[in-house]
């Protein structure tokens, strides 16, 4: 599917110039592939394009499940000065290979091939190594430099010359980033004005992190020269934006803010601004929102302020209940703090969800259980969190310090790296997880489903089912429990074994809780994005 925005006249020439962007086809695992929704990077380069008299066309390869002959097939016959692909992971980098092959094959030796995102800027060798027909690489936010790369070609001039560009020979260490996030335009919808009610829409408030998390991609991506570290759009650009989306579709009702901390650390004059706005001036809209726990446990009075203009749900990077591995992970938190978070938010019946890393470089079996111990006490427990490992990025500092002292190597196809495990219990329950997440796929949807449905249960109030929750949360930690004991009780039973063995003991009980879904009638209720 092609989405063409209004064609315009460069100001520069009396031809038109021409950009494709594609997000290309990458659904990741059986989770994330349920996960599709607009390309916002995307959407805010072909507007800001466009709003310099640059023609654009989206093609969103992943939302509509598209091949790279498909592709091919769409765009023959059509003119395109530049393309330009959005590789955000090593997944997207294969079908970029197969893409660019064909591109250059049957259709153009010529037209200038670009890349941006993140896996591009963070492992931009491999991706030269891998594509090697590909021109160049904007390393960091897009905006400027694939401006300046348009620009550099309608007057044939040096593209290489210009700041935060990769190319062959060449990485670069700048970036050129929009310091004004207001003076941007609004990026350029192509699906959600189509949507019903259940969709939601992202929504981008800030951009970068005034933290710096040693497992982050956010300061890596962005350069460590970019200052304000955090930027911030105004409540007021904020509001117009939901009011222009809400005029385009009203039926829109639900939105997610991506920012990685929406209050903010320090100043929350822009969070209080927008409450205040949204409550007087918005309506029938619901948002959710990420926090990082010091932002909340020191606003109550401005949590209440956002509930009553609409804040549904609050997610928390908690992470570890291991206060060992939050210094490790540079959190600038404690299990306390984050405990006080969920406190709060469970006072306040705002609905909440959590980032959760069972292992890290630096797991032992203590972590594991103090691990146990948190997750029993905020409840709604996601089951793939409960074997979720770290992985690594390259460029951030976790990556750098556990390569030099433990060693790292690819995980699998991913744009990821994993690392040996501590402690021989650690290495056999990771073992597990992976089986389950691979080879048990079938098993893992049965409880993904347990999860997200009642996750849709609880955003639409449904009343009485806090006992299916509860059995859910006690059901994923005894599958969980039952692998870890059977890990530290016997060292010579098979990981294989143990999975099983585990699938054979709960599947009855996991069947059951089905039944009670469709039984009260629940499953057929309007369902929702999860995070």
């Amino acid at each position: 599917m092609l989405f063409e925005l209004e064609k315009k006249q460069t100001v520069t020439s009396k031809n038109t110039f021409s950009v494709l962007l594609i997000s290309p086809g990458d659904f990741g695992s059986y989770r994330s592939s349920t996960f599709v929704t607009e390309n916002l990077g995307i959407e805010y380069l072909a507007a800001y394009l466009s709003s310099n008299d640059i023609n654009v066309t989206i093609c969103d390869a992943r939302s509509f499940d598209m091949s790279p002959e498909k592709v091919i097939e769409k765009i023959k016959g059509k003119d395109f000065d530049l393309i330009g692909l959005s590789i955000a992971s090593r997944e997207g980098l294969f079908w970029s290979l197969n893409f660019v092959k064909l591109f250059r094959n049957i259709i153009s030796q010529n037209t200038h091939i670009t890349a941006g995102g993140q896996f591009s800027t963070l492992e931009t060798q491999e991706l030269f190594d891998t594509i090697p027909q590909i021109d160049s690489i904007i390393m960091g936010e897009g905006e400027i430099g694939l401006l300046n790369l348009c620009h550099a070609l309608i007057k044939k001039g040096d593209w290489k010359e210009i700041k935060g560009l990769s190319h062959v020979g060449h990485i670069s260490n700048d970036r050129d980033v929009v310091l004004d996030l207001d003076s941007l335009p609004f990026p350029y919808r192509y699906l959600a004005f189509e949507k019903d009610e259940s969709y939601e829409v992202l929504l981008e408030g800030s951009r970068g992190c005034v933290f710096c998390c040693s497992f982050c991609a956010i300061r890596p991506f962005l350069g460590k020269k970019i200052f304000p570290s955090w930027r911030i759009r105004s409540a007021s650009s904020l509001i117009e934006e939901i009011k222009y989306i809400k005029n385009k579709n009203n039926k829109l009702k639900k939105f997610r803010f991506i920012d990685s901390d929406f209050i903010g650390p320090a100043n929350n004059a822009r969070a209080i601004k927008f409450a205040e706005i949204a409550k007087a001036e918005l309506r029938d809209v619901s948002f959710h929102m990420e926090g990082r726990a010091a932002s909340i446990v020191k606003n109550k009075e401005l949590l209440l302020q956002l509930k009553d203009a609409g804040l549904k749900r609050v997610y928390v990077g908690i992470e570890s209940g291991s206060q060992r591995i939050l210094d490790k992970m540079n959190k600038r938190t404690s299990v306390q703090e984050n405990k006080n978070a969920i406190d709060l938010l469970k006072e306040l019946s705002i609905d909440f969800s959590y980032g959760f890393i069972m292992f890290t470089p630096w797991t032992i079996d203590k972590d594991i259980e103090d691990n146990l111990d948190i997750l029993r006490y905020f409840g709604k427990i996601q089951m793939n969190k409960l074997f979720h490992e770290l992985f690594l990025i390259k460029g951030t500092k976790a990556y750098e310090e556990v390569s030099q002292n433990i060693g790292v190597k690819r995980k699998r196809d991913s744009g990821y790296y994993t690392y040996p495990a501590l402690t021989e219990n650690v290495a056999r329950i990771r073992e597990i997880g992976e089986i389950l997440e691979y080879e048990k796929v079938e098993f893992m949807q049965k409880l993904w489903f347990l999860y997200k449905r009642l996750r849709e249960l609880n955003f639409l109030k449904i009343e009485d089912i806090e006992y299916l929750e509860q059995s859910v949360d006690r059901l994923f930690v005894d599958i969980f429990e039952y692998c870890w004991n059977f890990v530290k009780e016997d060292p010579l039973v098979l990981p294989s074994q143990v999975v099983d063995q585990c699938i054979h003991v709960f599947i009855e009980k996991i069947e059951d809780l089905h039944k009670n879904l469709y039984k009260d009638g629940l499953v057929f209720l309007g369902a929702e994005n999860e995070d």
